[in-house]
């Protein structure tokens, strides 16, 4: 993806997360087999995130 478009992409990530979690419960739980793979794609997201963040605020 070109990084001009990663702001319009993460927006559209949270909304899509918002819409397929709004009817979770107080308390849910996320099964995985094998969080060595997650955690690292949780990480690099939220790194991309910051990275928008920060240059949305550089212009």
């Amino acid at each position: 993806m070109k990084p001009e478009r990663w702001s319009e992409y993460l927006f559209w990530a949270g909304d899509a997360f918002r819409l397929a979690t709004v009817i979770a419960q107080p308390q849910p739980q996320i099964h995985t087999h094998s969080w060595e793979a997650v955690i690292p794609a949780l990480k690099n997201i939220v790194a991309a995130a910051q990275q928008v963040r920060e240059e949305s605020y550089e212009k």
